[in-house]
This record gives C-alpha cells, sequence and structure tokens, in this order.
C-alpha cells in the first residue's frame, strides 16, 4: 500500500492503533453476572485472599449446587471454576486477583 505523503501514513497507523486498543480493551472484565454468582466471587476470595485450601471444597460445593439449580449461568460458573482451579493448584494471588477483578467489574459508575 503506497501514501502519497508520510501524514496519510501516521493517520492510518493511528487509525489502526486505535482499532486494536478498542478491541483489545474493550473485551477485558467478566461483565454482569448474577447476586448468586457475585456471592460466590465473594466468598471464593475471601478464601484465596487467606489462602485457605480447606475451604476450596465447601466453594466447589457452593458452585456446583448453584449450577444445578441453575441460579447461575453456564458461563458464570465457568469463570467461578477457572478461579476456583487457579486456587486448587496453590496460584493465590492470581485466584485473589481474578475474583476481586470480577467483583469490581459488577461496580456501576454514574
Amino acid at each position: 500500500m503506497r501514501f502519497k505523503n508520510d501524514s496519510t501514513w501516521y493517520v492510518a497507523v493511528l487509525l489502526v492503533s486505535c482499532l486494536a486498543a478498542y478491541l483489545v480493551f474493550s473485551r477485558c472484565g467478566y461483565g454482569d453476572v448474577s447476586n448468586e454468582s457475585y456471592e460466590i466471587a465473594t466468598a471464593l476470595y475471601s478464601v484465596c485472599n487467606r489462602q485457605d485450601s480447606s475451604k476450596l471444597t465447601s466453594i466447589s460445593d457452593l458452585l456446583n449446587s448453584a449450577e444445578a439449580e441453575k441460579t447461575i449461568t453456564p458461563a458464570e460458573a465457568s469463570m467461578l471454576r477457572k478461579i476456583l482451579d487457579q486456587a486448587a493448584a496453590s496460584n493465590w494471588a492470581a485466584a485473589t486477583a481474578e475474583s476481586r477483578k470480577l467483583m469490581e467489574d459488577q461496580v456501576k459508575y454514574p
């Protein structure tokens, strides 16, 4: 692709960069989740923050129950299960950060 002058090239690069940034950052985050998922995320955050592996089974049971009762969506269950798997693998920092991010993404700003 040939440009007639340098300013056209800079504008094209700027537009492509803006589009790439939009695509990357607009898809970040967890989006809205149900109250039940938020409560499970809160419990998961607490367990991860304390690095309390003895409570992971309780969180897993809670998650399975909510999914079976259809009080959370399959997508929400999948998000929470990924965080739970990180905690189960003793990746506490990542699990804590992800559960916190899930909760923070629920905050609505005016």
